[in-house]
């Protein structure tokens, strides 16, 4: 089964999954505003989404692939947003504003355990693992004096250890958004 994207143009945009053909469509959420960001998780039994709680305020939930059993693991007044199952499906990672900026948090799969592992003055947006789980990947959109709109690709540990710059350019048009890795980790 895959997942089709929300459809936009109004509150209550939802989740629907259908098969490979389009057939059998299903809708799997129902909810009051926006979702967004759905992943599987690795084993196909859950999705994981953002669902818009109100202006600016975002919820991470879980709900079984057949659309039973919603739980909302991340919530509160923040924006959390962009979640991505860790490929043994014991943790996900996603974007929060619950410091300056938007950082990069890791919780355990059920919303425990919620630890910022890259905060800051930036942007920090789209977390996705590496096949392996031994790094995340993830966009920034630093903030200058100069306004920049220019954004760039780190890579990290899921402890937060290990920032590599994976691209750079001095041209503010210059973006790298929603990173994700080849199945074999090779490309991005």
């Amino acid at each position: 089964r895959r997942l089709r994207d929300p459809v936009r143009g109004g509150p209550g945009a939802d989740l629907w999954t259908m098969n490979a053909d389009g057939s059998d469509q299903q809708q799997i959420t129902n909810e009051t505003l926006d979702v967004e960001s759905p992943c599987w998780s690795p084993d196909g039994s859950k999705i994981v989404y953002s669902a818009e709680i109100s202006s600016f305020d975002w919820d991470i939930k879980v709900v079984n692939a057949d659309g039973s059993s919603p739980v909302t693991i991340v919530g509160g007044t923040q924006f959390d947003k962009d979640p991505d199952w860790s490929p043994d499906g014991t943790q996900i990672a996603f974007l929060s504003s619950r410091a300056a900026g938007n950082g990069i948090y890791v919780a355990n799969a059920n919303g425990s355990g919620q630890t910022g592992v890259m905060t800051g003055d930036t942007n920090d947006t789209a977390p996705s693992w590496s096949p392996d789980g031994s790094k995340i990947v993830f966009t920034t959109h630093p903030h200058d004096a100069f306004g920049s709109s220019a954004s760039h690709l780190y890579t990290m540990r899921p402890d937060g250890s290990a920032l590599s710059q994976l691209t750079a350019s001095d041209s503010p048009d210059s973006r790298a958004l929603y990173p994700h890795c080849t199945p074999d980790g090779r490309i991005l």
